[in-house]
C-alpha cells in the first residue's frame, strides 16, 4: 500500500538481484515492476544504476518522479540463498 506525505506518494518496489553462475553477471529484477531489469558486474553498480532505471520506467508510465532511492532489504534472505534483496522507494508527485 503506497504511503502519502507532504512530499507525494511513496511507492516501494521489491528488487531481487541474481547472479548468472557461468558469467558472474548480476541482474536486478522486480516482482513489483514488470519489465525492470538492470545488469551489472557488482552489487554496487546495481545499486547505482537501479534508481535511474526505475525513474525512467515510472516517467514513461506517466508519473512525475521526485526521487528514487535503493537500499538493501532489511529483512535479508535466509542463510544459504545466493540472491540479494533490495528495496527501492520512488517518491512521486501528487
Amino acid at each position: 500500500m503506497p504511503a502519502r506525505d507532504e512530499g507525494g506518494e511513496v511507492r516501494t518496489i521489491r528488487v531481487n538481484v541474481v547472479r548468472n553462475v557461468k558469467s558472474g553477471l548480476l541482474v536486478a529484477l522486480s516482482p513489483d515492476m514488470k519489465g525492470l531489469m538492470v545488469a551489472a558486474r557488482t552489487e554496487e553498480q546495481i545499486e547505482e544504476e537501479l534508481p535511474g532505471a526505475i525513474q525512467e520506467m515510472l516517467e514513461a508510465a506517466g508519473h512525475r518522479v521526485i526521487s528514487v532511492t535503493a537500499e538493501p532489504d532489511p529483512k535479508g534472505l535466509p542463510a544459504g540463498f545466493s540472491t540479494t534483496g533490495l528495496i527501492a522507494s520512488a517518491r512521486l508527485a501528487a
